[in-house]
């Protein structure tokens, strides 16, 4: 049997969903809470940045599936096919890098601030991390970013339809990335779940991978 081309997605796939997964389980979720030493706690915890670390290394490697999905579409499939995949690629990249500062600013600046709320009550917390959290452009480029993954989610599952088996392999992926920027209105157990789903979906697909043979649209 032929080597599939589509192997060199197994490691990027198994990496984006384990990843999701602990981003999601090892945050804690005191953030959000009323109780300023509650949050102030949570952002100063190390499974603060760790666990955002997590959902970094999750998204950027999510953008790696899409690279690797358009170096295994054949060279001799429909001009349309190709697009698609050049397209999930190029959303995944994009979606990546406009993303990811955000995570940087949440990751490490919002730790700093919940350090110095425990350390001497004198700053003015809860305004400087909405100030953070809600500059227009940190927004901005936080929101194309995740519109950028979403479609990307959609253009592999459509890519990956047309040039593997089983069809419908990508789609559960997709669909999740679609949902990866709702879930952050979710309560704490649903964004769990919305990791472990994540993870699930990509494993799924992962486990096809190795014994995927190409076939043309």
């Amino acid at each position: 049997m032929p080597r599939s081309p589509f192997r060199r997605l197994t490691a990027p796939l198994v990496g984006t969903g384990t990843c999701m997964a602990a981003y999601l389980v090892v945050r804690p979720y005191g953030d959000h809470s009323t109780d300023l030493l509650q949050q102030a706690t949570a952002l100063a915890s190390w499974r603060w940045i760790v666990g955002h670390l997590f959902g970094v290394a999750a998204i950027a490697q999510f953008a790696w599936v899409g690279l690797r999905l358009e170096e295994a579409v054949p060279h001799d499939a429909s001009r349309a096919t190709r697009r698609l995949a050049r397209a999930a690629r190029a959303t995944g990249l994009v979606g990546a890098v406009a993303s990811l500062p955000y995570y940087g600013m949440e990751t490490f600046g919002l730790h700093i601030l919940g350090r110095w709320h425990l350390a001497s009550a004198q700053v003015d917390f809860p305004l400087l991390v909405e100030q953070m959290r809600n500059h227009p452009a940190a927004l901005t480029t936080f929101g194309i970013g995740l519109v950028s993954l979403a479609a990307s989610g959609v253009l592999m599952a459509l890519a990956w339809q047309r040039t593997a088996r089983p069809r419908w392999a990508a789609w559960p992926l997709g669909a999740l990335m679609v949902g990866f920027l709702p879930q952050f209105f979710l309560p704490d157990a649903g964004r769990i779940g919305y990791g472990v789903a994540y993870c699930a979906a990509a494993l799924v697909l992962a486990t096809t991978t190795a014994r995927n043979t190409s076939r043309r649209h």
